[in-house]
């Protein structure tokens, strides 16, 4: 029995599209296209950028094209934005124009969810290098504005650079005021993000939130981010200030 009948219906072994098409047998790759196009639920946008990928690293055009004429551009649901933009994404890469300008023609800006910020980010840049026209971009830049979930220090700092990076003042002064600095979460977990979002927030012009933000996160422990660690050098006093100069020394019990 041949490895493409024997691969389960997706996903199967990663890369085994590849190991088909380097051991020369093409008709395998493109049983095994015809059984992903079969199996691909055509709603799902990430089940198919799957597919995409997969095949585009085989480098076998006629297999993507195989998966191309299901239509996933215009039947996958469009509600979750990092899918929505993995999708776009693959379709780029392996040349689909057409599946692009038929997907943007569904107005995934105003149809998908805003809980991600890191997903809403990634759609917003995937947009913008699939030349969506300024209105798409601008709507969803002004969706996840004001709508978007603040918990996330990272995702806000990624959607705050894409907002910057698409020329989106009005939304960017819309996400800052909602107080991001104020509401991010400051787990154990989440220091890194918080480094990129100071960054992000100092970059916008927004010193006075950073400074929040840096003050929330120095009270929750956080003394090691890069971007504040000059300003404790030698640590920090209750009230927020920073410690005087102390020397090791100091701290040893008197020998006398």
């Amino acid at each position: 029995m041949r490895p493409a009948r024997r691969a389960r219906p997706g996903p199967w072994p990663p890369g085994l599209a590849a190991e088909l098409r380097a051991a020369g047998d093409i008709e395998a790759v493109r049983t095994l296209a015809t059984r992903a196009a079969d199996c691909a639920d055509p709603e799902d946008p990430g089940h198919f950028a799957e597919f995409l990928e997969e095949f585009r690293a085989a480098g076998d055009g006629e297999a993507i094209r195989i998966l191309l004429a299901r239509d996933p551009a215009g039947r996958a649901c469009l509600d979750d934005p990092g899918q929505v933009a993995w999708l776009l994404e693959e379709f780029r890469a392996v040349g689909a124009g057409h599946a692009v300008q038929t997907l943007l023609a569904r107005d995934p800006a105003a149809q998908v969810r805003l809980d991600h910020p890191h997903d809403v980010a990634r759609l917003l840049r995937a947009l913008r290098a699939a030349g969506a026209d300024d209105a798409l971009q601008a709507l969803l830049a002004t969706r996840a504005a004001i709508g978007v979930s603040l918990e996330d220090p990272a995702g806000i700092a990624r959607l705050l650079e894409e907002l910057r990076a698409a020329g989106a003042g009005d939304a960017v002064r819309a996400l800052l005021a909602g107080d991001p600095a104020g509401q991010v979460s400051l787990g154990p977990d989440q220091q890194p993000g918080v480094g990129r979002l100071l960054t992000a927030l100092r970059a916008a012009g927004a010193g006075g939130a950073a400074g929040a933000l840096a003050a929330r996160a120095a009270d929750a422990g956080m003394f090691d981010l890069a971007v504040d660690r000059a300003r404790y050098p030698f640590g920090r006093e209750p009230d927020g200030a920073p410690a005087p100069p102390w020397l090791w020394a100091e701290l040893l019990p008197d020998p006398g």
